[in-house]
């Protein structure tokens, strides 16, 4: 629960020296940024990058009272967060300094950001204190990391500005205006070329809270604006598309053409680009290359790689949060080589050890190393595994092993006392994207479980074979083969049942159904018979 009140000392009066301005003047700038969106956010509040031809159609679709439902898809980096859950919330206090906003993200601490740039422009920006002095909190002013107030003439159980994460328990609050912004996003603040795509669960929670939204308004006409970029085909975007046809939209990319039968703007690789002022071929070219074909087309096309052409679907991915007993251990080992030895970026070092059930057969991903680190690291994590997990065999890319592991490895083993069954892998003539597909039939059979936080191997399969990175998921393809020599107690028992015709257990079974009448005739022995020689029936068991 927030606090309703705060020993935030009263702000100072801008240094700004307005007497240079007269008070016609004052008042008509003042006029100027109460009415217009982005000459507020670009002149007042100093946000230059924007333009016109981007951010106009989308200052005055905010500022269009008549709709109170809004989605906003854009692209990464064209500044939707700066006009939209930094600029209009302002724009609206200086309106109406009695309107209560809800800022809603990802996580509270991406939200929490999200405010202190609101908060940054009623404490240092000059021009905006000085146009807007009666706005500017005092001592009875809420002043927080997640709340703040401005002066006002009602009084709310609410502050102004509010934040929260799509996992917090907003309970006992209403709001005028909630803006969900990127709630369907990893938990990282910034892009990086190593970030993953979200997880089911991660959407699943957008989709649910943004549901839940709307008993948080003081009325049901209040307004509700998501912004975001796609990261899925099935994200919290698509799902409003396809369920929330009534909201007012705003769809870009980075290039577009117009489509001859619309004559709307679509995406288009081959299309025009949109933003050159801040995404000119040059960029796009390198966003391209350090995203892979997979997160460039959805961060920055909007463009999701359809599910009929995904190797591995999202409804595949199964989550465990604790294993079961009566594992088969193996942990196998796909090395890159030392960072130090490449001028580019090298590939990931993995070790991955997975689990299959004895009795069930099901795989559980156990736990996974990926680093770009020296083999001196490399050789730790493996140690590391093998001291938790015990497992039985633990295979290493034969190559890569025999050219730099295998002595490491072995006075590793010496040294500690720890010796362990080490096993190189012959790789057939078939690409590495020939061995991942082979991981295809195990998921698509859900036979196949991960932990919740596993989120770079869930980006790296839902991403394949466009994505950037695939290390990991081709750490998981060598134990295939590993599985597939490991049988589980059902298929063993299934097998010496067919390959031994003495074997007592498949004796007893073809007794029972000779006795329910399920062999060739009801009382008839012929079946079993067929099979064994008579001096070896007893008439104690079959009797004339």
């Amino acid at each position: 629960m927030i606090a309703q009140t705060s020993g935030q000392p009263e702000q100072e009066q801008s240094s700004l020296a307005t007497e240079s301005l007269n008070p016609a003047t004052i008042a008509k700038i003042k006029n100027l940024a109460k009415n217009d969106l982005y000459f507020f956010a670009k002149a007042i509040l100093g946000y230059d990058w924007l333009v016109p031809h981007i951010h106009g159609p989308l200052c005055r679709l905010l500022m269009d009272k008549t709709k109170n439902r809004k989605k906003i898809t854009l692209p990464r980096g064209w500044l939707k967060s700066t006009v939209v859950t930094i600029s209009y919330p302002i724009w609206c206090a200086i309106n109406d300094p009695n309107i209560r906003v809800l800022l809603l993200q990802n996580t509270s601490t991406n939200a929490c950001k999200k405010l202190a740039s609101i908060r940054s422009h009623f404490e240092d920006n000059d021009l905006f204190r000085a146009l807007f002095p009666e706005l500017l909190p005092d001592n009875n002013c809420i002043w927080k990391k997640d709340a703040i107030q401005v002066k006002r003439s009602k009084s709310h159980p609410e502050a102004t500005f509010e934040a929260a994460g799509t996992r917090n328990k907003v309970v006992s609050r209403h709001y005028d205006l909630i803006i969900e912004d990127d709630t369907v996003a990893p938990d990282l603040d910034d892009l990086t070329a190593d970030n993953v795509i979200p997880s089911k669960n991660d959407i699943e929670t957008a989709i649910g809270t943004h549901r839940l939204v709307y008993p948080l308004l003081t009325d049901f006409k209040k307004e509700v604006i998501v912004v975001g970029t796609r990261w899925f085909e099935l994200d919290l975007l698509s799902w409003m598309t396809e369920n929330e046809p009534y909201y007012a939209s705003i769809e870009r990319a980075c290039r577009e053409s117009i489509d001859a039968e619309t004559g709307e703007s679509r995406s288009d690789p081959e299309g025009k680009i949109t933003y050159p002022e801040r995404f000119d071929s040059d960029v796009l070219e390198q966003l391209a290359i350090a995203m892979g074909p997979y997160l460039f087309s959805c961060l920055f096309m909007n463009k999701p790689v359809r599910s009929c052409d995904m190797m591995f679907k999202q409804d595949w991915i199964q989550y465990y949060s604790t294993a079961p007993q009566n594992l088969m251990i193996y942990t196998t080992v796909d090395p890159a080589g030392d960072p130090s030895e490449t001028k580019t970026n090298p590939d990931f070092n993995v070790v991955m050890t997975c689990g299959k059930h004895i009795y069930t057969g099901h795989i559980y991903v156990l736990e996974y190393f990926r680093e770009r680190c020296n083999p001196g690291d490399l050789i730790h994590a493996i140690f590391k595994h093998v001291r938790k997990y015990k497992p039985i065999k633990v295979a290493i890319e034969a190559i890569q092993y025999q050219k730099a592991l295998q002595y490491f490895v072995r006075e590793r083993m010496r040294k500690e006392n720890l010796y362990f069954s080490v096993e190189g892998l012959h790789y057939s003539k078939r690409s590495k994207e020939a061995r991942i597909t082979g991981l295809q039939p195990v998921f698509g059979a859900k036979l196949i479980s991960i932990r919740e936080h596993h989120h770079q191997l869930e980006s790296e399969l839902l991403s394949f074979p466009l994505g950037r990175n695939d290390d990991i998921i081709d750490a998981l393809s060598m134990q295939t083969g590993l599985w597939a020599l490991t049988r589980t107690l059902t298929e063993s028992e299934d097998n010496d049942t067919k390959d031994d015709p003495f074997n007592v257990t498949a004796i007893i079974k073809e007794i029972e159904k000779e006795k329910s009448g399920l062999n060739e005739r009801p009382g008839s022995s012929r079946g079993l018979l067929s099979r064994v020689p008579n001096t070896y029936v007893s008439p104690l068991i079959f009797g004339d």
